[in-house]
C-alpha cells in the first residue's frame, strides 16, 4: 500500500445487531422531509442557449440566487398562477405584436390562394 492512503476498513463476515431496534427512526423523520416541494430532483434537460445566458447573467449578480434556482422559481410561479391554457391565451390575444404577426400570416394565406 502507498504511503499517504488509507484503505477503507474490510466488511466482517458478520454484525451484531442484537442492540437494534425496529422502528427506531420511525417518526424522526418530517413529513415536510417528504413532500415533493421540498425535495430536490436532479434531471438532465436541453434549455434553449439565450434562455440559460439569461439566467446565469443574473445569478451574476450580487446576492441573487443561483441560476438553477431561479429557473425553479419562475416555473414555480408558473404553476401557481394560472393553468396553461390560460396563461398563453390570455397573454397572446392582448399582445399587439402577436395580433399582427397573426394578421400577416393571414395575409400571406390569402395571397398564396
Amino acid at each position: 500500500m502507498k504511503k499517504g492512503k488509507s484503505r477503507a476498513p474490510e466488511m466482517r463476515d458478520e454484525y451484531d445487531l442484537s442492540k437494534g431496534a425496529r422502528g427506531a427512526y420511525v417518526g424522526k423523520i418530517k413529513p415536510a422531509d417528504t413532500n415533493l416541494r421540498n425535495v430536490k430532483v436532479k434531471v438532465t434537460m436541453y434549455l434553449d442557449g439565450d434562455i440559460l445566458e439569461f439566467f446565469k447573467e443574473r445569478a451574476a449578480k450580487p446576492n441573487a440566487k443561483a441560476y438553477q434556482i431561479q429557473i425553479n422559481d419562475v416555473l414555480r410561479q408558473f404553476i401557481e398562477s394560472s393553468s396553461w391554457e390560460n396563461f398563453e391565451y390570455s397573454r397572446l390575444i392582448n399582445n399587439q405584436d402577436f395580433i399582427n404577426a397573426v394578421a400577416e400570416r393571414m395575409r400571406q394565406i390569402e395571397a398564396g390562394r
